[in-house]
């Protein structure tokens, strides 16, 4: 089993809200290789369950105040995991690969991509790996929006701003419709 291609999805939400940038892989094989289980203990209660093909492994947190898939590296121990999807096999919880094969993978096909930390959770001591452009370009709506290839804006952006767990890199425009359209609001 091995990696043909890393693709880098990004979509906009029908209410046009850029969401969660998204690392894909293609697969040179239809079906797994054979698996073992990656269940640890850490904690007393807090488990890890599921299992692993080669450099793939499908993952869970059990018993857990916050499940949330970016957390594994909290509580599975040695190299970090890099969340990921599968082009044609869906898993039982989650995919991951390890951090380092997903940078090797993301410089050899998406080369104007890199994984970071995720300063929100680093300032509360988690280890939380994201998506970002490496130049970054504005992700609000574009003015041809109607053309399913060109949804976003794609004009440099001058500050990324945070939306649930993900961040939306915006140019000055689209910053401060942003924050008319908010303050409007209260």
């Amino acid at each position: 089993m091995k990696i043909e291609r890393a693709i880098v999805e990004e979509r906009m939400s029908p209410t046009g809200i850029y969401t969660k940038p998204k690392l894909t892989l293609e697969l040179d094989v239809r079906v797994l290789p054979k698996s073992s289980p990656a269940g640890v203990a850490r904690g007393g209660a807090v488990q890890v369950h599921g299992r692993r093909h080669s450099f793939l492994a499908d993952l869970y947190v059990v018993g857990a105040e916050d499940n949330g898939a970016d957390h594994i590296n909290n509580f599975y121990p040695g190299r970090p995991w890099f969340p990921v999807q599968v082009n044609h096999v869906n898993p039982e919880y989650q995919w991951y690969i390890p951090l380092d094969r997903a940078r090797k993978e993301l410089a050899r096909h998406q080369s104007d991509w890199r994984i970071v930390t995720d300063d929100a959770f680093a300032v509360q001591g988690d280890l939380v790996w994201r998506l970002q452009e490496k130049v970054l370009t504005c992700r609000g709506r574009g003015e041809h929006y109607t053309v399913p290839d060109l949804p976003f804006c794609g004009a440099p952006a001058s500050t990324e701003i945070r939306r649930l767990d993900y961040y939306i890199p915006l140019c000055d425009v689209h910053l401060r419709e942003l924050i008319k359209s908010r303050g409007n609001k209260r």
